[in-house]
């Protein structure tokens, strides 16, 4: 399963292409009015694309964006290499990753974010120390 883009799922009018706009095909400037207020576009953002969640209410689409992460966290990690992660570890570094999804951010930075994380105890001096 894949998740939607607004445009499929009839929340975007679709005139503004992703592709386009960094091919530096675009010539002009596209101005768009966009009827959605600012917390509208944060619960399409925490939402996602995921069919399902269309069909549920807001609180429960939301849960279920979690649940996918607490899935990925608890079962699929463990399948990459065979080896049982520590989850509370992996939260942490999926943590720091997002915190610092803006910007090029050194791995000592993710690591010193992912410490944080963890607080003092257990603190890997890599992250190959996730498990």
């Amino acid at each position: 399963m894949r998740p939607m883009t607004l445009w499929e799922s009839d929340e975007s009018c679709g005139k503004i292409s992703l592709s386009g706009s960094f091919s530096g095909n675009t010539e002009e400037k596209i101005f768009i009015d966009n009827k959605l207020a600012l917390e509208e576009i944060a619960y399409l953002i925490c939402r996602g694309g995921w069919p399902q969640a269309f069909l549920l209410d807001k609180n429960k689409a939301l849960d279920f964006a979690k649940d996918y992460l607490d899935t990925i966290i608890k079962f699929d990690a463990n399948r990459i290499n065979g080896k049982i992660k520590s989850s509370a570890r992996i939260r942490a570094l999926l943590r720091s990753f997002a915190r610092h999804q803006e910007i090029c951010a050194s791995n000592s930075t993710i690591i010193r974010g992912f410490r944080q994380q963890l607080g003092s105890a257990n603190k890997p001096a890599n992250i190959s120390g996730l498990y």
